[in-house]
């Protein structure tokens, strides 16, 4: 998780983005890494 001091978010203008999310260590062997992709027009 980042820390931030401002809320911030992403928009896709054009082409396609993957984003891979990998736990934090204390939860490494029990959560799960998380795959998305995002499109053009999503927020």
């Amino acid at each position: 998780v980042d820390d931030v001091e401002h809320a911030s978010w992403q928009a896709q203008i054009r082409g396609s983005k993957l984003w891979i999310l990998e736990p934090p260590r204390e939860c490494h062997y029990t959560c799960n890494r998380i795959e998305v992709v995002v499109e053009p027009g999503e927020i």
